[in-house]
This record gives C-alpha cells, structure tokens and sequence, in this order.
C-alpha cells in the first residue's frame, strides 16, 4: 500500500489553481449509489468529472452501469474493498487522474457498498494531495425499504456509513410507506443529528446540492473505521483474524444463453441469505438484449438495459453474503438448469417479456 513517502510522479504534476473536489459517495448494499452517480453524471453542471467505481466481486458491474462518462474518465476499481485490499489502487488511479494533461475538474467515488468512509477519505487526507484535492463531502444513500432490516452486523457497518455523511439521501420513500420512513427518519437522525436528509425516489437529488458542499469535517472522518475484508468462495478458506466484518462473494458465468422463463423461476426461489446480486443475463429470447438482474435484500427486479457494446454476451451474476454456507453447488445447478438447451421451455417474445418486467418493476 502506498504511503505518504510514496507518491511516485507528484512532484512533476502541477499543482491546479484550485484544489480539486472529491466526493465519495457511499451506502450499503443495494441503496441505490450507482443511480444517484448517474443522475449526478446527467445533471447540468458542465464540469471535467471522472468517477472511480468499486465494486468487491470479480465483475464490476457497477462500472458497467455507470452512463455518459468517457471511457478514461472512468476508472473501475474491482475485486476488493477500497477501505481494504484495493487502497493501494484507489490511490494510484488518483495520481494518473493528476497527471493528465487536462486533470479532472472533480472526483467522484463510488465506493462499494460494504465500504467504511472514513477509510476511502483517509487515502486523500495524505499531506502530499493537499494542494491537489479536497475532500469535499460524503453522501450515504439509504435504502428505506429495508435499512432497518439488515443483519446485526451489516445493520452496524450501514450506521457507519450514515454516521459520517455531510448529506444522507433516504431513497426509495415509494416503497418504504409513510410509517417505516418515520422509522427510518428517525435512526438517522440518532446517529448524525445534524445531517442533511433528502428524500428521493430514484436517487433523483438536486446536482446543486453536491457541487454546494464546503469540505468534509477531516476531524470525523479521521476517527478509526472497521476493517472488512471479502472471501470468494471459489478461493480455499483462510482465516483473517485482523479484520472484523466478513463478506462472501461468488460469480457465475455462462457462456450460452439462458431462457427467460426458467430463469424468472430460479430468479423467485434464491436462498434468502443472498445480501445482494447483480449481473448481466444472455436471453435466449432476445439474444441482442443485454439482461440485467438486481436482487437487493427481499427485491429482485430483472430488466432490458440495451445491447452487448460490441462485446460478447454472456451472463455474469456475482452474488454476494455475509455468511459462507451459500450453497454454490446448488445455484449454478440452479442456473445451469436454465440454459436453452436445456430448460425445456419455449422461447417467449419481447411483448411477452416486458409486460413481465413492467409488472414486477
């Protein structure tokens, strides 16, 4: 990991004639970051933006679904936590940002949703990025639907996450109801009373709101974080005693495509001890369609989201727990049942498929 006497190249990089801002935006799982990076992305600001993604599993497919950013203004930093075991490449990715010839004009993290704060905004408190960035503030997103739900220890890092927000974004109030948002309104204001709290659907928050913050309270954000650390179960099991909070993450892969309607049936019946998934599905149905599947706690929702981009397709789906004992034998049999070839069920047409999606949505 790079340290404060390890900054190779920056003293060469012209110090900017203003500090460049950075924002990290952050949330538990499934609260909805990746939309509210895009709605940012869109909004009317004119600024020179680039966006670091993270995303733990060994797919990013937050990086994927991140719009309207060019391809070397957005960095995808995967396989591992950015407060953990990718600091190192969270910091190098910043320094050639610096570098360029035209630098960002802001900075934008999406930091993986199993990520602590204060950790990602520790890389960029290093005395050597002074005169280059400030960090400017951290938003948290808040799943309303189902913040108050999470597992003990889950619930305690999304706390966190809260706890060292300069503005919190309570998103999906439409599915929350007016009585859990009360609720929810009320465990964040116990933990950051004097936070700014949004209330979205969609993540859809005013872009005036972000370019307006002055600067993070560098005090808060410097208090000890938890260490996480995140095991693929594909990998053999090793102990790692140092660290306090344990994630699991499996990936499955397919080369041929899938069929709709078997899938929509293993889609209703995965274990629920499953925190989060998400991935692109390869439809039988419509080959030229790239599938999108999200399961966020107790939510699955599977939908069109364009074409292939000249790649290949193929179903990437990482998965991702807090638990070791997901069955992985289990689910790719599951999912391998659904491969057209051997689904034994007729193809469906894209009428037939939407109205599905549109009802479930």
């Amino acid at each position: 990991m790079m340290t404060e006497t390890d900054l190779p190249g920056l003293a060469d990089v012209p110090q900017p004639p203003q500090t460049i801002p950075v924002v990290i935006l952050t949330g538990f799982l499934g609260a909805g970051k990746t939309t509210l990076l895009n709605h940012i992305l869109r909004g009317d600001h004119g600024l020179r933006i680039a966006v670091l993604v993270n995303d733990f599993g060994a797919v990013n497919i937050d990086a994927g679904l991140v719009a309207d950013v060019e391809g070397e203004d957005l960095i995808s930093l995967e396989n591992g936590c950015v407060c953990c075991t990718i600091r190192g490449d969270l910091l190098a990715a910043t320094l050639r940002l610096l570098a360029r010839p035209q630098p960002p004009e802001a900075i934008l993290i999406e930091a993986s949703g199993v990520s602590y704060p204060s950790e990602v905004a520790k890389t960029f408190f290093l005395r050597p990025l002074h005169p280059y960035l400030t960090v400017a503030g951290t938003l948290a997103v808040v799943d309303c639907d189902q913040a108050l739900t999470y597992p003990p220890e889950a619930a305690a890092l999304a706390a966190e996450q809260v706890s060292l927000a300069d503005i919190v974004i309570l998103n999906k109030v439409d599915l929350a109801g007016e009585e859990k948002l009360a609720e929810v309104r009320a465990w964040v204001r116990g933990i950051v009373p004097l936070a700014r709290l949004v209330e979205t659907v969609d993540a859809a928050v005013p872009v005036q709101l972000l370019f307006g913050l002055t600067g993070a309270d560098a005090a808060r954000l410097a208090e000890p974080g938890g260490a996480v650390h995140v095991h693929s179960l594909d990998d053999a099991p090793h102990a790692h005693p140092d660290h306090s909070l344990t994630f699991y993450t499996w990936t499955y892969r397919q080369d041929e495509p899938l069929a709709f309607a078997a899938l929509r049936e293993v889609i209703d019946t995965l274990p629920p001890n499953i925190l989060r998934a998400k991935g692109w599905v390869y439809l039988a149905d419509v080959p030229e369609a790239r599938g999108l599947f999200q399961l966020a706690g107790t939510r699955t929702r599977l939908e069109l989201a364009g074409g292939w981009g000249g790649g290949p397709p193929r179903t990437e789906i990482v998965f991702i727990s807090q638990v070791a004992e997901i069955d992985t034998a289990d689910l790719r049999l599951r999912f391998e049942s659904c491969r057209a070839a051997q689904a034994g069920v007729g193809l469906l047409d894209l009428a037939e498929i939407e109205k599905w999606m549109e009802f479930q949505g």
